[in-house]
Formats: structure tokens, sequence, C-alpha cells
């Protein structure tokens, strides 16, 4: 029976997902996949567990998550750049989550102790399982290839929870499911070799290593027991079982000291009592959108909130006060079906504990709710389950069901255009996101990419137009300017940047860039020498001084700085200017000269 779910949810998500396989690479997938040479040979796997940073492209520590890059090592290894092996793996990832949601809800409702109905629990997995599967809540984290921390941390994530509730539940832990180290022993130790024991132990390792939010675990799993197994903590046995999900976590804190050598936001933060204001609002947002799945969009428009007292935190406050009443009511409820959703309610809190105290540059992303938002296909399941289907209601209830299914499979293949390409993507996200930055800038890059120049100059006219002290658009606008030849107006366009950011040493290095440009070379190198007295490690500003020194006839000093870039290129990882300036060296730097960037 359950391979046939198996089968069903696969089927089912494979068609709705279909025409998302030949989407191309968006977003960050350029850093994390397209210009990331770490994944591009499969014995560098090892390395993944001790340099955080090959990551991406850009050699930051940011996140500590080895088996994320492994898996694109595997998928380079199948299909080079081909992105419908990284988009088929996210799917299939998804559909394993899928179907681990409904073994999860069968099993946790066929220990709850209630007898009534064994087709209604059934139903209730089934429902939302599928729910889950097709929602376009979840088209982001299957159609974003970068998002696949989300997908496989979910897939870990809840894959504990069920290995747990197996464990818990004791189903044939007196024979084969549990490794006798003694017979006919007391030990305390004997029920934490319980084979679904040591699995849930085991992929919450792996969970750990794909994503930073799997740490919170533990908590699920002391939900569950103290929801459904009524275990009490004051007794010393009942928390051995803990003990090792304690020291895990710890043990990959330490870890990410070692090898990450900062945090995860190493330039935006926000004290904690911001991060809880601004939070609010966001959490409401999330179930907003799995109800009403309307404003999907990959750049969401969060405000940041120093203070309780304004409108949208007080109501967000209340919506979320009332939701953790609903609860607890329904935790006091007899039917196991309203109890398990009880649990996924909370669930959604302890999933997002993370997300929630820890201030990340980009507030609101759809794909961190990825797990945390099975709590709406378990209301939908639970309400049609406990609702219909008890009532021997059957043909209603798969009535309901088939409805729910056509409409959000439509609404995800919608979503599914939009992830196309970087245009279709960003033009969406500009629609309902006008005010954010990320929308102009990201959507005048993917015109640029694709030549199109004035449409790029077009979006960014249209950004300034909107926020005329946003640095960014100014910089960017000068490189078009650079690109087309409009040297004075690109000359302008980074002085603006500047003048709004004076922090903005990649300005400076443009502007310099254009002084070489305009063959005034004493101009340049003095903006270069002052990038570099401000942070001596600018690989770029060493590489348009060795342009400037050669063009002054000064070899020895080119060579020394073409050697400085070279080297500090090489700290940041930044392969485009590393294979530059090889290229360069290897063509002949005396004779070949140096040419702009390009």
């Amino acid at each position: 029976m359950r391979y046939k779910i198996f089968i069903l949810i696969a089927v089912l998500s494979a068609a709705v997902y279909a025409n998302s396989i030949p989407n191309g690479f968006v977003y960050d997938d350029d850093i994390y996949v397209v210009e990331n040479p770490h994944i591009r040979d499969i014995k560098n796997i090892p390395s993944s567990f001790v340099h955080p940073e090959y990551l991406t492209s850009l050699g930051h520590k940011s996140h500590y998550r080895p088996l994320v890059m492994i898996s694109y090592t595997i998928n380079y290894w199948i299909g080079g750049l081909n992105p419908a092996v990284y988009r088929i793996t996210n799917l299939l990832f998804h559909i394993g989550t899928a179907f681990l949601l409904f073994l999860t809800v069968e099993a946790i409702l066929s220990r709850s102790g209630e007898t009534r109905g064994l087709t209604s629990y059934r139903f209730i997995a089934l429902a939302s399982a599928l729910i889950f599967a097709v929602h376009p809540f979840n088209s982001e984290a299957v159609n974003y290839i970068t998002a696949r921390s989300s997908l496989m941390s979910g897939f870990f994530y809840l894959t504990g929870l069920y290995c747990w509730v197996r464990y818990r539940g004791g189903e044939g832990e007196g024979r084969s499911k549990k490794l006798e180290v003694r017979s006919k022993t007391k030990s305390n130790i004997l029920p934490l070799v319980s084979y679904f024991y040591l699995g849930s132990l085991l992929v919450f390792l792996l969970g750990v290593l794909s994503k930073e939010v799997v740490v919170t675990l533990p908590l699920a799993l002391l939900l569950y027991d103290i929801y459904f197994k009524r275990v009490s903590l004051l007794r010393w046995r009942t928390c051995v079982p803990y003990l090792p999900f304690i020291l895990l976590p710890v043990t990959a804190l330490v870890v990410r000291s070692v090898y990450e050598g900062g945090g995860i936001i190493p330039f935006f933060r926000r004290d904690i009592t911001t991060q809880i204001f601004t939070g609010m609002p966001v959490l409401t947002g999330y179930l907003k959108l799995l109800l009403l799945p309307t404003g999907l969009n990959i750049a969401h428009d969060v405000e940041i909130y120093n203070t309780p007292f304004t409108f949208s935190v007080i109501t967000s406050a209340i919506v979320l006060f009332f939701y953790v009443i609903t609860a607890v009511y329904l935790n006091r409820r007899k039917e196991g079906g309203w109890r398990l959703l009880a649990f996924f309610m909370i669930w959604y809190f302890v999933t997002l504990l993370i997300v929630i105290i820890i201030p990340l540059n980009r507030i609101m992303q759809e794909n961190r709710c990825y797990i945390s938002g099975a709590v709406f296909a378990m209301f939908l399941g639970v309400v049609i389950g406990e609702m219909v289907y008890s009532r021997q209601r059957y043909k209603f209830a798969y009535g309901i069901l088939a409805v729910l299914m056509i409409i959000y499979g439509v609404g995800t293949a919608y979503r599914n255009t939009v992830w196309k390409n970087n245009v279709t993507l960003w033009t969406d996200a500009m629609k309902k996101s006008p005010y954010e930055p990320l929308v102009y800038n990201n959507l005048s890059v993917a015109y640029k990419n694709n030549g199109e120049y004035e449409k790029a100059k077009e979006v960014l006219f249209r950004g300034i137009r909107l926020s005329p002290n946003e640095w960014l658009y100014h910089y960017n606008l000068a490189v078009l300017f650079k690109i087309s030849g409009e040297m004075d107006y690109a000359l302008l366009e980074y002085e603006r940047a500047i003048m709004l950011n004076p922090k903005a040493l990649s300005a400076y290095v443009g502007k310099g860039s254009i002084y070489l440009q305009k063959e005034d070379i004493g101009k340049g190198i003095a903006v270069f020498q002052e990038v570099i007295h401000r942070r001596p490690e600018h690989a770029l500003a060493h590489y348009y001084m060795a342009i400037a020194f050669h063009r002054l006839g000064r070899p020895e000093d080119a060579e020394e700085e073409l050697e400085l870039a070279l080297h500090y290129a090489g700290k940041t990882n930044d392969r485009k200017l590393i294979n530059r300036v090889a290229r360069y060296k290897n063509e002949g730097f005396i004779e070949q000269g140096i040419a702009p960037e390009d």
C-alpha cells in the first residue's frame, strides 16, 4: 500500500513540476554552481568537510553545508552544467520529503492511542502529503537550485522525526528492532541502541551538515514526546535519549567556529528585540502565503521594526497569540487528528526558531519556511479528514482533495514559468516589491548579461526615480555606461555612487578604470592608491595599478602589482580575476600588455 502512495506522490509532483525542468540557472545559482570551480572535480568531496568556503565561488566562509556541496559535485559529475540535472535532484528531495510527511503522520496517528477510524488517519496522512507536494509555496525551494539546503534539511528533519516516532512507538523493539547488547538486562543504555533511535541520530547529523536549522530537531522530538507520549522530564532516565542530540549541535558549533572563522551575517546585524519585532510580521506573512499563495516572490520587501508600537507588529502579535491559543486548545481534544494539528502548529515555531533569532540579510525567503509550511498541509488534511472523511463521506472528502490538488497544481505550474530565467524572475519580483533595491539591481544585471543594455538602463532609471539615494543603482548604471562607451556619464555615476556610499570601494575602482580609459593615468593611480590604502588586499585595485604602471612604462612595478592581484584574488577565490591574470601571464605580460577589465 505504501509503495503505491509513494508512486502517487511522485507522479503528481513530477506532473506539477514538469515545466520547471527546462528552466535555467537563476540568482545565486551562478555563485553556487555555474562559477564554482570546486564542484567540478569529484575528488574535492572530502575537502568540502574542511573548506566551507568551497560552497560558493566567492570563497566566503558563510555556511558550513558540506552535504549540499557534495550533491552539487555529484550533479556536475553526472551532467556538467545542465540545469535539468540539478532541478531533477531538487524534485527528488521534494518527493522524498512529501512521502516522509505521509509516513510520519501515519506513524504518529497510529501510535496516538486512538483506535477510531484506521482509514481516517491514513486519509489525513495522504491528504497532507499530497497537498504539501503540489502547494505553490514550495515552488521556490524546488525551483531554486541554491535552495537545495532547505530541501535536504527538510528531508532529514522529517526522517529524524519519523525514526523517533518509530523508536518511541516500540514497534518490534523486543525482537529485531533492538540490538541485544546483553540479554535480560535492565540497562538504561539499551534503549539507545534501537535501530530507529540510531537512525534518528544519524539523519540529525546529516541534516546539520546540510543546513544549520536542523539543530532544532531535538526540540521537535521533545515536543512530540510531550504531546503524544506525556513523558516526565523530571526523571533523569527520560532525559538520557536526548543527550546525544544535544552533544551533536555543540560539536557542530565548535566545528563552525574553527572552519568558518566568523558568523553567518558578517555584514549586517540587528539586536534581539529588533529581530523579534521584525520577525513577527514575517511569521504571519508566511502563514498568509500558505493560506493564499498569490504574493509569492523571490524578494519580499520587509520593513525593520525597532519598536512593538506599530500596526504591523501589534496585529501580528495578536494573530500569533490566537494561533498559540488554538494550538493549546486543539491539544486538549481527544481526537488524534486535532492533537496532531496542534503539534504541527507549534512545530511551525520550532523549525523557524533559528530564522527568528538570527538576523539574516534577507529577512524573508519562502524556501526557509519549506518544512515549517507542512503545518498548512496538515491543517487541510486534518480538517478534511476529521470533519468529512471520518463521517463516512468518502467521495466528498476525495472530491475536496482533488479540487485543492488542481488549484494548487495549476498555481505551482505557473510559478515554474516565473523561474524560467533571471529576467522573468526579477520582472515578477519588481511588480510585487517595487521598493526593494535588490529587484532593480538584479533585473538590470539580467538584461545586461543578455546584452540588452538599454533595457538594463531603463530598469535602473526606474529604480533611481523611486529611491534616488540607492548607491548601487548608480554604480550599476556606471558599469552600463562604461560598456556602451559613454565614459563621461560612467564617471558621473561612479562619483554619485561614491557620494552616497563613501565606503563603496568598488565604485572607486570603477572610477579609476574610467580615468585609465580616458588616458588620465595619474588620476587613475591616485584613486587606486586610495583604495589600496583603505584596503590593501583589494585584488582588483592592484590589477588596475598593474595596468597603469605598464602604460607608464614601469614593467617591474606592473609585475609586482600583478602578483599582488593574483595573491589576493587567490585568498578570496576570485576565479574571474585569477583566470584573467593567468591568461595575461601566459600570453606574456610585457609583450602583450594587460587589457582593461573584460
